[in-house]
């Protein structure tokens, strides 16, 4: 009888990336590892296609594959030009990202606290004098009371300027797309610590204490993290 034990070397069938795709990718690692610039054109069709050993519609495919990424940019009757990204460029698909229902609440507030805790840190080494004003500001509001209510919005705004005064142009932008998607009922702002927290987050970022600003900052996101499940 044949055997019918399987063999075990035959794997899954593993699909080629289309050589359109390969050329892209391609490319993609001559900007990455800036060979091409931001700015500089790619070469002519043709040469290009000799240079990968492609003919000029793999090129062509290549470069829409790469246009739909926004790494170049296409004009007519003129060269293909290496994109020059900016911020706009990156925060807009990645706010699109957060506001598809993809990621849970929770997980954006994590890491919007998590970004908090660690620009609390960099604050304290590299806060600007008109950094620590808004933030003093932003604690003022929060101190003012009004029918024992805090005004809304303020403790949101001390967190977003001490993100800013970490000069941290990252922690900056992954803030900006995830900090307006926060959902309501884990919005910080609705938890009332009160100005006292905020205060001793800004003395430590005032004194360059980078431990101190950290720990202030990681014991006013625990005690909104309590109070706020407490409630549900």
């Amino acid at each position: 009888m044949p055997d019918s034990t399987p063999n075990s070397a035959i794997g899954p069938i593993t699909r080629q990336p289309r050589l359109s795709d390969r050329v892209a990718q391609d490319i993609i690692d001559l900007i990455e590892s800036r060979q091409l610039r931001p700015g500089e054109m790619l070469p002519p069709e043709r040469e290009l296609g000799e240079q990968l050993g492609v003919s000029r519609t793999v090129i062509r495919e290549a470069v829409r594959v790469l246009e739909a990424k926004g790494m170049v940019d296409v004009r007519v009757g003129s060269r293909t030009r290496v994109a020059a990204p900016d911020a706009v460029t990156v925060l807009e698909p990645l706010r699109h990202f957060v506001r598809s229902g993809l990621v849970g609440a929770v997980a954006i507030a994590e890491v919007c606290e998590a970004l908090e805790v660690s620009a609390a840190g960099l604050a304290a080494a590299r806060a600007s004098p008109h950094d620590v004003d808004v933030l003093k500001a932003a604690v003022d509001r929060a101190a003012e009371r009004s029918d024992g209510d805090a005004p809304r919005g303020a403790e949101l705004a001390f967190r977003r300027a001490v993100v800013r005064a970490a000069n941290n142009e990252l922690f900056a932008l992954l803030y900006a797309a995830l900090a307006d998607e926060r959902s309501s009922a884990l919005d910080p702002a609705r938890v009332d610590n009160g100005a006292d927290p905020l205060r001793s987050v800004l003395v430590a970022i005032q004194e360059h204490d980078t431990g101190a600003a950290r720990r202030a900052m990681r014991r006013h996101v625990e005690d909104g993290l309590s109070a706020r499940f407490e409630t549900t």
